[in-house]
C-alpha cells in the first residue's frame, strides 16, 4: 500500500493557545509551501488529491484549527469522494471511545451521550462536531485514534516499559524512531518551559 503524505504544504496557524477551553475563532492564519513560500488552499486540496494520508496539526483549544479541518474534509469529499475512499481520523478521540462514536454515527445515541462517554474533552460541539457530523451525514468512517487516557497517563508517569503486555497491544506500533536530535532541539526552542530532559513526562508522552 502506498503511503504518500500531503507534506509539501503547511498551514501556519497563529492563534495558538494552551487553555482548557476553546478560544474564539480568528482569521489570522496563512497557507505556506514547505519552503515557507505563499500558497493557497486550492494548492493544499490539489496536494491532498495526490496523497493517501493527510496529517493536519492543530492546537486543540483553538476553534479556527477545527474549522479549517472541517473545511478540508468537506472540500476533499467534494473533490475526491466519488472516486476515492475518504475517512476522518481524530487523534483527540481515544480508541476506547470508538464503540460510542460508531453508535453516534449510526444515529443510535445523541451528542450529549457521546460527550458523556468522552471524559477527556467536553467541547465537542464547538470543535470536532462539524467534521464528525459531516462524516455522519455522508456515511464516512470516523476513527478514534488516540491511546486510552489511562494508558497515556501511565506512560507519562512511568514510560512505555511500565505497560503490561495487554496494555502494549493498545498502543499502535511506531513506524519511526522516537524523537531525536534535530527535532528535539526544535521543540526545545518552541516550548523551552515545557521541556527539560529526556526523562521528563512530556518527552515520555511523545513515545506514544
Amino acid at each position: 500500500m502506498r503511503a504518500r503524505l500531503a507534506g509539501i504544504f503547511s498551514i501556519l496557524l497563529l492563534a495558538l493557545g494552551l487553555s482548557s477551553s476553546p478560544a474564539p475563532a480568528r482569521e489570522d492564519w496563512s497557507v505556506l509551501h514547505g519552503d515557507k513560500s505563499p500558497a493557497r488552499m486550492s494548492d493544499v486540496l490539489a496536494a491532498m488529491g495526490r496523497s493517501d494520508v493527510v496529517f493536519v496539526g492543530e492546537s486543540h483549544p483553538v476553534l479556527e484549527h477545527q474549522r479549517i479541518e472541517a473545511s478540508l474534509l468537506r472540500q476533499a469529499y467534494a473533490a475526491y469522494g466519488q472516486t476515492r475512499h475518504v475517512a476522518l481520523s481524530l487523534e483527540m478521540m481515544p480508541t476506547n471511545l470508538q464503540p460510542a462514536l460508531d453508535r453516534y454515527l449510526r444515529g443510535e445515541i445523541d451528542c450529549a451521550t457521546l460527550v458523556a462517554a468522552w471524559t477527556r474533552w467536553t467541547h465537542f460541539d464547538d470543535t470536532y462536531r462539524p467534521a464528525v457530523d459531516f462524516a455522519k451525514a455522508h456515511g464516512l468512517h470516523v476513527v478514534a485514534a488516540d491511546v486510552p487516557v489511562k494508558i497515556c497517563r501511565r506512560v507519562i508517569a512511568d514510560g512505555l516499559s511500565a505497560l503490561t503486555p495487554d496494555e502494549q497491544k493498545l498502543v499502535a506500533p511506531t513506524p519511526l524512531p522516537s524523537p531525536q536530535n534535530a527535532w528535539l532541539l526544535r521543540y526545545e526552542t518552541f516550548a523551552p518551559k515545557l521541556w527539560h530532559s529526556t526523562d521528563d513526562p512530556l518527552h515520555r508522552a511523545y513515545a506514544l
